[in-house]
């Protein structure tokens, strides 16, 4: 019985862990006019990878988002 009380613990963790990246990485690749429509959950009817394109090109005065990236990298490692 105690096993059986853990699995379902376990597997409640993991979906509260699982939905949420689910969630971003499933909307990231959609149209807005597809979230729309389509709803949150639902799969991209067409993978639109133009959303990761227009991310990178994004700057903050003159450091681009790519640059921030690799900052975040450097202090991490270090």
């Amino acid at each position: 019985m105690p096993m059986k009380i853990a699995f379902v613990l376990i597997l409640l963790y993991s979906l509260t862990m699982f939905v949420p990246m689910y969630y971003m990485v499933v909307n990231s690749f959609k149209r807005v006019d597809d979230y729309l429509e389509n709803g949150v959950w639902g799969l991209p009817r067409q993978f639109w990878f133009q959303n990761y394109v227009d991310a990178a090109s994004l700057t903050t005065g003159n450091v681009s988002f790519v640059g921030m990236y690799v900052n975040s990298i450097v202090f991490t490692l270090s």
